[in-house]
This record gives C-alpha cells, sequence and structure tokens, in this order.
C-alpha cells in the first residue's frame, strides 16, 4: 500500500453563499489549491455541509469545473437520514488552483455517475446464498465469522480491495491487483482459476491475527491484543460510491485496561487510490488507555519508517502454500500517523517523567521526503527540542546523504541535542559498496563524520559493516579494514554477510566460504574494541552529564547505571535512589565505564 495521500487541501470560500430564486437551493464558489511542486491526480475533496449554513436539507449537489461536472456524492455518516458531508476527487496541476462551482439543492436527483468504487457486504441465507446486506449487529459472545462471505465487508477501488473481519480479530486483509479495474462482485475475494487466468488480483497477505493494514488494536505492553470482550459488534457499509466507498466497524462496553469503550472505526477509500484512511471514535474522552496500529512484520520483510508517522514493511507471505497455482508476489503494507500525533506523544512522555526521546526509523533520513514545503527531520527535532520535560534527543540510523553542513550546523545549535550518530556503513571498499548498490562512496562517508567532527566536540560515531558479501576480495576486506581504523569509531558492528532467499546477493557468483568471513570478522571485531578503548581514554579526567536509569549487576555488585550523551554506559554507586536524575560524574581511570 503506497503512503497515504489523503491530505486536506486550502479550502476558501471565495464569494458569499448566493441564495438563488428558489429558497431550496444555494450556489457557493470553492478554491481549491495545490502547493506541492507536482500534480495530484484524484486527490479527495471533502466538505462539511453543516458549516455551510444552507438552511434547508441537502439531497442532491453539483460540482462543476467550469463547463466540466465532476462526480461527486453526498454521504450520511451518523445515520440521521442528513446528509455530512459532500466527497468529490479532483485532479490539480503542480502549484496549481482550480475555482470550482457547486450547487445544493433540496431536490433529490436521479443523475448516476459511473462508480468508481464498489462496496458489498454478503451473509449466508439458510439455502446457502449469499444475501447482501448494509449492517449486521451481533452480540459480542456471538461468532458468525463463517457465515459473512469474504469474513466480513469488502470494498475496492479500481485498484486494490480490502476486507474487514467480522470478529475479535477486525483484521484489515488486502487484495492485489493487476489489472486496472472491479473484481470483487464478480471474485467475492476468492477467483476461480478461470478467473485467475483472465488476470484477476487475489488475497494476497496471509493476515492472521496481525493488524493487518492499520488496524486499531488493544495493547498489553508486549503484544497486540484482539477486542474483546464486547456487548455487541456491528459491520456496516455507509457509503457506497461513486467515489469513495465508507465502511464501518462499532463496538459497545468493550472491556478494555479497566474502561468500557465505545468504539466506531471507519474505513474510507477513495477513486484512484490503493491507500485506505483509517479513523477511530470513542463515545467518551479516554482516560490513560494505550493502544496500537501498525503493519505486520511480514515473514522474510524489509521495513521502513520516517518517524514521521509512516512505517511500512514489504516481503512474501502467501496466504496459501499452493505455489503452483499462486505465483508468490511481494506485498508491501505501511501505515501513516499524522506527525501532530507522534509529536502529541512525546509530550505525553514527557509529562511522565521521561527526559530523554529517541527518534529512530529504518530510513530516518527520510523523514518528509515526500512531501513538498512540508516538514522535514530538522523541522521535526525542533519540535521535539521545545518540549518541556525533554532534556535529550537522541537519532537513530542516518542515512550519510543527510549529513550535511546546514543540517550538522542546525541540530549542534540545539542543547539537548546528543552527539551520538549511528551512520550505516557496511563497507569501506567503494567496489563492494556498488555491489551492495549502496548510493555513496567511502569517500563521501569519511567527508559527513568530519562534518559531524566539526560541530560537535567528541561525537561518538557507530556503524555497521558486513563482511564477506560476495566476491569481496583480500584487497577489498583490507581496503575496508585500513578505512575503519582512519575513522576510528566509537563503535563497530560487525555483521557475516549471509544469504538472504530472493535477494540479488543470494545467487551472486563468488561467494565467500564461512571460514574466510569468521577470519575477517575477528579481525574488525579486534579493530573496533581497539577503537572503543581509544574513544573511551580520550574521556579520562573530563566530566559527563549522566542519565541514571536502573539499577544492574555491575560485577556481582548492585549498581545505578545509565548512559552519557554519547551513549557510553556508567556504573554509579549509591545508597540513594538515583533512577531518573540527571547527574555530572568524573571519569577518573575509565572504570566508570561499563559494557
Amino acid at each position: 500500500m503506497k503512503r497515504n495521500l489523503f491530505i486536506p487541501l486550502f479550502f476558501l470560500c471565495s464569494c458569499p453563499l448566493a441564495t438563488l430564486a428558489q429558497a431550496n437551493e444555494k450556489t457557493l464558489t470553492v478554491e481549491v489549491s495545490n502547493p506541492w511542486n507536482r500534480a495530484k491526480s484524484d486527490e479527495p475533496v471533502v466538505i462539511k455541509l453543516n458549516e455551510l449554513n444552507a438552511g434547508f436539507r441537502i439531497k442532491s449537489a453539483t460540482v462543476m469545473d467550469g463547463n466540466t461536472e465532476i462526480p461527486s456524492q453526498l454521504d450520511d455518516l451518523n445515520g440521521d437520514r442528513r446528509a455530512d458531508e459532500l466527497a468529490f476527487v479532483i485532479n490539480l496541476p503542480a502549484q496549481g488552483k482550480k475555482t470550482l462551482k457547486i450547487n445544493l439543492s433540496s431536490e433529490k436527483s436521479d443523475k448516476k455517475y459511473e462508480p468508481r468504487v464498489y462496496a458489498e457486504m454478503l451473509v449466508s441465507d439458510k439455502k446457502g446464498k449469499h444475501v447482501p446486506v448494509h449492517s449486521v449487529t451481533i452480540p459480542g459472545n456471538v461468532n458468525i465469522y463463517n457465515q459473512m462471505h469474504h469474513h466480513g465487508p469488502a470494498f475496492e477501488s479500481e485498484l486494490v480491495a480490502y476486507r474487514l473481519y467480522f470478529d475479535h480479530k477486525q483484521t484489515v486483509d488486502i487484495y492485489g491487483k493487476f489489472n486496472k479495474g472491479f473484481e470483487i462482485k464478480e471474485s467475492q475475494f476468492y477467483p476461480t482459476d478461470e478467473q485467475l487466468a483472465r488476470g484477476f488480483g487475489d488475497d494476497v497477505l496471509r493476515v492472521s491475527g496481525s493488524c493487518g493494514v492499520g488496524a486499531l488494536k488493544g495493547w498489553n505492553g508486549k503484544k497486540a491484543m484482539h477486542i474483546e470482550p464486547v456487548s455487541t459488534l456491528t459491520e456496516s457499509i455507509i457509503a457506497y460510491g461513486p467515489v469513495r466507498t465508507i465502511a464501518e466497524i462499532k463496538v459497545t462496553d468493550w472491556e478494555y485496561q479497566g474502561s468500557e469503550l465505545n468504539m466506531t472505526t471507519r474505513y474510507t477509500l477513495y477513486a484512484g487510490h490503493r491507500d485506505l484512511q483509517i479513523e477511530a471514535f470513542f463515545e467518551e474522552p479516554l482516560k490513560n488507555e494505550i493502544f496500537c496500529t501498525g503493519v505486520q512484520d511480514i515473514k522474510g520483510s524489509v521495513s521502513y519508517s520516517d518517524h514521521k508517522g509512516l512505517i511500512g514493511c514489504w516481503g512474501t507471505d502467501w496466504p496459501v502454500n499452493d505455489t503452483v497455482k499462486y505465483a508468490k508476489e511481494t506485498v508491501g503494507l505501511a501505515t501513516c500517523i499524522p506527525q501532530k500525533y507522534v509529536v502529541a506523544e512525546v509530550k505525553d512522555l514527557a509529562k511522565n517523567g521521561y527526559q530523554e526521546v529517541v527518534l529512530t526509523g529504518i530510513h530516518l533520513s527520510s523523514y518528509g521526503i515526500d512531501f513538498e514545503n512540508e516538514d522535514n527531520l530538522l523541522s521535526l527535532i525542533r519540535a521535539v527540542h521545545e518540549i518541556e520535560g525533554i532534556k535529550r534527543i537522541r537519532l537513530g540510523s542516518l542515512e550519510p546523504r543527510i549529513i550535511t553542513e546546514e543540517f550538522v550546523q542546525a541540530i549542534a545549535a540545539l542543547p539537548k541535542m546528543c552527539p551520538h550518530f549511528h551512520l550505516s556503513l557496511q563497507s569501506g571498499c567503494n567496489e563492494t559498496l556498488k555491489r551492495m548498490n549502496r548510493r555513496y562512496t567511502s569517500e563521501e562517508f569519511y567527508e559527513k563524520c568530519e562534518i559531524l567532527r566539526k560541530y560537535f566536540e567528541k561525537p561518538a560515531l557507530t556503524t555497521d559493516v558486513i563482511v564477506g558479501f560476495p566476491q569481496e576480495t583480500e584487497e577489498e576486506f583490507e581496503t575496508t579494514y585500513e578505512f575503519l581504523k582512519k575513522i576510528c569509531f566509537y563503535e563497530t558492528h560487525i555483521f557475516k554477510y549471509s544469504k538472504r532467499e530472493g535477494t540479488k546477493a543470494a545467487v551472486m557468483q563468488g561467494q565467500i566460504p564461512e571460514q574466510i568471513k569468521a577470519k575477517r570478522s575477528a579481525r574488525l571485531i579486534e579493530l573496533g574494541e581497539k577503537n572503543r578503548r581509544a574513544y573511551e581514554e580520550s574521556f579520562l579526567g573530563k566530566t559527563v552529564e549522566v542519565l541514571v536509569e536502573e539499577k544492574s549487576d555491575v560485577n556481582g555488585k548492585e549498581m545505578w547505571t545509565g548512559h552519557t550523551k554519547e551513549y557510553m554506559k556508567i556504573a554509579l554507586e549509591s545508597e540513594k535512589n538515583l533512577q531518573n536524575c540527571i547527574l555530572n560524574v568524573q571519569i577518573k581511570d575509565g572504570r566508570e565505564i561499563i559494557h
């Protein structure tokens, strides 16, 4: 699933609501803007009708772009038989805008637009036939999972389809497509051999009891929990198109973390989109309940996060074991949580006494990269820096490309910033880096390290290195060895290359024998230890700031332990409770530093 592009557009009323000759009609003009440097297609626009003060019950609407009518729909979201929102999708040029004319009427219209979405929910009758229903409510102790065809509501755009499990899991499952068009009405999520031969898609993910794609779950501190027990469970389709379909799951009296919660989860899919918008609403304000969402860790997966709220995963875990009839496909999933909630989470942590936060992610450097004129990693760091109570900000693994003079100078000016940076190297040899498909050279990497040392005093630089990558010669390994000696990292994490099925490296010629990998690994580990000692010895006689975290067993003795801003682990002896205290500690002979 691609990144959620449901972004509110600038919505400006360009003139007052003009009352026409008839009291049951009103016309308004709206301006829709695109601030991006690239064009947008099928961008959702949603107008809340209660904000328009029409003065009558709106039963139809027409949206005009000049002389062209844009397909639209009115949706009743709360079930009171009155339209709540007007929705449509629109194409917008880069850094452009359009002025639209909208006519609202109290008269129904029989006008039909070509549908670009489809939805259905089917239940089996006594004769085994599948009967369409709009909504089903059951007691919480009743299970009709197998009576619901495709196990719950199913809906699709031209590009993708989803289904919602009608049980305590309430997981979101995905149906992938090879060709643009509708398939669910015909395949009902289970394509026949004939349909597969015609190019139909299929269920492409083994979701099991996971969140699937963005389902809200409970959280027990270690793993996601299903939504149970509940008094009632309702699943509904409340909008069928033509430009968006909306499904809902409602539960009453969910017994969770000492509360009884009434929750509604809404799923919205727009025409032209793969991304699914998921919203959760609660009948009463929450107390201190903690929930979770996300995407499952697909078997053999690769993960991604920009720490702006986007986390993704892609890999292959086919729902069936038949790989002859069903060719395995790579599936990509992602969940995007708006940035404001990321910052809000940090504020909550600060209120609960946390003094250090770590901004981390597989691709932390890509934070905000897919937005124009939007926030980026630096803006997030600055936003967190302003939060009262947070004393330290630490960054996770960074890509070398983000280390520029401007970026480093900016973060070095922030007192809360920890001088601890992990730059993933993998190899110090350019030839090896090319085979790894790395988009930097050793010379560029060295330059980035020097920039960090220019603006930070004694920054702790750490890295990862793979030894024994296919075709790595002795000369290439020695080049890496000398490069690591030159940079002198604080910590170097050494990994022996291992095959991962499905990767190009796994089938490369020139696989390195295990005994050679082990020999090279041992040499780099020895060098890493030497570099670590040299870095730590540079602090002898210096005073460092330590955030004390917990009591630990240190050589058979119970001591308080914590970390410096450079992430050196320090042991302190004290009868006082030092937990969560920030102390200045002098490094006398180095024995204060433990590993």
